[in-house]
């Protein structure tokens, strides 16, 4: 034949000429593929970190579609990436210079200005330059969007690669959730879906091309392979939102640690190149208003009514997002890093956050717990603040599962008495539980670590000590003359519960609506000014920094107004400096940034005089720790008006405020007002009376972290209850607890029916791609009659391979000769005389099906019989 026909008998190639242009694998998977790249975009870019990044989609959209191109094109390609990078280093160039209108007054000016930034920024020194308004951070982020796109469209369409088109976006979205932890499982989902459909539509492609040309074989179309692919797709789903959310993050974590090793290469060269992207521009700075983890200080306060927050309450309240405890002279950052050990001589690396579950409540010991009442009241997000959780006074507890960022403080073979009680660690007391009940046994022997004779007793010993030492917790104990353990030696990290800096949620908190409880403070003055000096290690050791920017002239000044005050204990210092401090600066939010070099509470203190919220906080601090009082910086909101629309207090950008905590020995963080913009603070009654009272809630201390891809990317250590056998993270206990489970085994439970379903559907299907309707039909017949041990060989005919099934399933026979007849004329007939065949041979397939499967239930019944 000259031409091979189909059963139109229309010759192949003229039917391709007819076809209207469109991708070879069809539009299902250009447009399953074009939606993956997509997700992945928006999801590097939801947090809004860089300024300008709305046109990042379209960027993606046209890389994606460049990519096809050139891959279908015959160029060559090495020529094809070149091409894909010099378009791509044009189009960052166009965008950036869109996306920033201050810099020309027409599009040609512009990119003359992104031009001379470029060129003076690669001629710059490594490290920080000057990058203002973040536009060359857009530039480098255009660039990196296009590369990726176009990468996975040409693996794709060049290489035929459906995986590898996928793997690109899934290490992106992998990432960004690494990155905002509590991102919620709808990336994960999207991946999911997408992923299965655009294998299972290239996969029936694949099988087209492999069809195509064949004598009775007629192409059918990509979306009828989707079909098989969705109950993978609904499965994979349903796993993820049933899975506990420990096991999701630590899905992820597993994720980055097989990714990290690969990309390590690369990441010293990227963090050399984007750290060089340091915005001059002060208006997009950093400031205690974004609740990062530093802020600078300078520059005129610009904040708006838009809603961030709803406090449901009897009464409004502080809301404390962020505390920072290390002052450099121009700003405030977090030195929680600096206390913990994050990475192990083997490579392990680890998170300085402890997970808790919901309603588990950060224990406090005796050192902040003193004349302190427990408040709560129930928030409503409106405004993504990076999954922070926004919490009232000494924070104890949340609704929602969290993540608790932190110090630690770092042992050396310290001894800890057993029966210390409330003094003993509470990671320790589980151990020690167990270390008194051997004692009260009598199992114990003089040799140094041993174990006892109970099997019981070993195997909760020798569990806590290795789940301690999988968070670099190293700990031993040496029975005494009289056989008893006495005291507990400990090498290595424990947290500190009372140093409480951030809380983050792990799951999406916007308009969702949590509660929180907190320790408020309820000693009277005369209380906190007989509290002493006696500050534990761990508080002298963040709280007492000063850089060397502080001058001698603000230090003589800290102590001359104590002084004058005739102030003689840190409570009254704190008094003393905060009343001179609200009247000394004029509050003034539009100001001018301090210059370059010099010390900003020296400037504000003995130049300008005048200043917002961060200013006066951070001259009460930097003041009190000159007179070796601790004390740091709380990032928040300060107390909002009633709004009748929301039910509840509502909190806008512009109630973003920062104050002071003071520490006080045994009355824990005591909070102070420098800024007289708002009113001083009351002490001898909670700070916030007009919350809600709670009962104290139970101590449950947090123990067992988990292993974290990066210190600062994931939240990472799991809280666990004292005296549990097994550490949880999950949803507490009692009945809400069991039917959660309940719903989540039904969840598991119909995931994998639907596994095995589309195991049992796809093993069924293959094969079947591309074949006519008689073809697809006669190939049933076959598949069947494996199934049946029929297997026939390839001498036997149609007719006689019916035959042979006949014989082991007779009432298969006469329909199966039927379906064998329709086929062989199609296969060896003149084109379009079996027209009439099709309906016949499906209904005979029908009946065919039918006798294979009474023959099947008779047999299954004999064998049980």
């Amino acid at each position: 034949m000259a031409d091979v026909t189909i059963q139109s008998g229309r010759p192949l190639a003229a039917l391709h000429r007819s076809r209207p242009a469109r991708p070879a694998e069809g539009w299902v998977v250009a447009g399953l593929h074009l939606a993956i790249v997509l997700l992945a975009t928006g999801t590097v870019t939801g947090g809004d970190w860089v300024t300008g990044d709305g046109n990042l989609a379209i960027v993606a959209v046209v890389a994606v579609l460049g990519g096809a191109s050139l891959a279908k094109s015959g160029i060559l390609d090495m020529l094809s990436h070149l091409v894909a990078f010099w378009t791509g280093i044009g189009a960052a160039w166009l965008v950036t210079a869109t996306a920033f209108p201050a810099l020309g007054a027409n599009l040609p000016d512009r990119m003359v200005s992104v031009a001379d930034r470029a060129r003076v920024w690669l001629a710059a020194t490594p490290g920080p330059g000057p990058d203002e308004g973040g536009v060359l951070l857009l530039g480098t982020v255009v660039f990196t969007t296009w590369v990726g796109a176009y990468a996975s469209a040409w693996v794709l369409y060049r290489r035929g690669w459906p995986l590898g088109s996928i793997v690109l976006p899934a290490v992106a979205i992998f990432t960004a959730l690494g990155i905002r932890p509590g991102s919620g499982v709808a990336p994960l989902a999207g991946l999911a879906i997408g992923a299965v459909f655009l294998l299972g539509a290239h996969f029936g492609f694949q099988r087209r091309l492999a069809w195509r040309g064949r004598p009775g074989m007629t192409a059918l179309p990509v979306a009828r392979w989707l079909g098989p692919a969705l109950p993978l797709a609904v499965t994979a789903v349903l796993v993820i939102a049933t899975l506990p959310p420990r096991f999701r993050d630590d899905g992820l974590d597993a994720a980055a640690r097989a990714i990290e090793e690969p990309l390590g290469q690369v990441q010293g060269w990227t963090e050399r190149v984007l750290g060089r992207f340091d915005r001059g521009d002060p208006d997009t700075s950093r400031t205690f208003s974004q609740f990062d983890d530093r802020f600078e200080l300078g520059g005129a306060l610009e904040l708006s009514d838009e809603p961030a927050a709803v406090l449901r309450a009897g009464g409004p309240a502080y809301l404390a997002a962020y505390r920072y405890d290390h002052y450099d002279g121009a700003g405030w950052e977090s030195s929680v890093d600096d206390t913990f050990l994050g990475q192990t001589d083997e490579g392990q690396r680890y998170s300085p956050r402890m997970r808790f579950a919901p309603d588990q409540a950060v224990v406090l010991s005796g050192v902040v717990d003193r004349e302190r009442a427990p408040v709560t009241g129930q928030i409503e997000m409106l405004r993504a603040e990076d999954d922070l959780v926004l919490t009232l006074d000494t924070h104890q507890e949340a609704t929602i599962p969290t993540t608790v960022q932190l110090s630690w403080r770092q042992l050396d073979g310290a001894r800890f008495a057993i029966d210390d009680g409330e003094r003993l660690p509470p990671d320790l007391r589980r151990l020690a539980n167990l270390l008194r009940e051997a004692n009260s046994r009598g199992y114990l022997s003089g040799d140094a670590g041993s174990l006892t004779g109970d099997p019981a007793l070993d195997t909760g010993l020798t569990r806590e000590r290795d789940q301690l030492g999988e968070r670099l917790l190293n700990v031993d104990w040496q029975p005494g003359p009289d056989r008893e353990v006495g005291a507990i030696v400990v090498s290595g990290q424990l947290p500190v519960y009372d140093d409480v800096e951030a809380v983050f949620g792990r799951q999406d908190m916007e308009d969702q609506p949590y509660t929180v409880t907190g320790q408020a403070s309820t000693a009277s003055p005369d209380q906190l000014a007989t509290a002493g000096t006696e500050y534990p290690a761990w508080v002298t050791a963040r709280y007492l920094q000063l850089p060397g920017t502080v001058t001698a002239q603000t230090r003589s000044l800290a102590a001359q107004i104590a002084r004058d005050a005739g102030a003689t204990t840190p409570f009254a210092v704190a008094v003393a400096l905060q009343d001179d401090l609200r009247g000394r600066i004029r509050y003034v939010e539009d100001i001018a940034e301090p210059p370059e070099g010099r010390d900003v509470v020296d400037f504000v203190l003995f130049e300008t005089r005048e200043g917002y919220c961060e200013y006066y906080a951070s001259a009460m601090v930097v003041m009190l720790r000159s007179l070796d009082i601790p004390a740091r910086i709380v990032a928040g909101y300060y107390p909002a008006a009633y709004d009748e629309a929301s039910a509840g207090f509502l909190y806008r950008q512009r109630n973003a405020h920062a104050w002071v905590e003071v520490f006080i020995p045994a009355y824990g963080w005591i909070a102070f007002e420098p800024t007289a913009s708002q009113p001083a603070r009351a002490y001898g009654e909670p700070g916030d009376p007009a919350l809600t009272p709670t009962s104290a809630p139970s101590p449950t201390p947090a123990a067992l972290p988990t292993q974290a891809p990066t210190p600062r990317a994931a939240p990472t250590a799991t809280a666990a209850a004292a005296g549990a056998v097994d550490a949880t993270d999950g949803d507490g206990d009692g009945s809400g607890a069991v039917a959660r489970w309940i719903v989540r085994g039904v969840g598991i439970g119909l995931g994998v029916a639907g596994l095995a379903a589309a195991t049992v559907v796809l093993a069924w299907r293959r094969g079947l791609g591309g074949l006519s309707p008689l073809a697809a039909h006669w190939a049933r017949v076959r598949k069947a009659g494996r199934w049946a041990g029929v297997t026939g060989d390839l001498t036997m005919t149609p007719n006689e391979y019916a035959d042979a099934l006949g014989r082991a399933v007779p009432r298969s026979l006469a329909p199966a000769r039927q379906v064998a007849e329709s086929y062989t004329r199609e296969r060896y007939g003149p084109p379009g005389a079996v027209s009439s065949d099709t309906g016949q041979a499906r209904q005979a397939w029908h009946e065919t099906r039918r006798a294979m499967v009474r023959a099947w239930a008779r047999r299954s019944g004999r064998h049980r019989s």
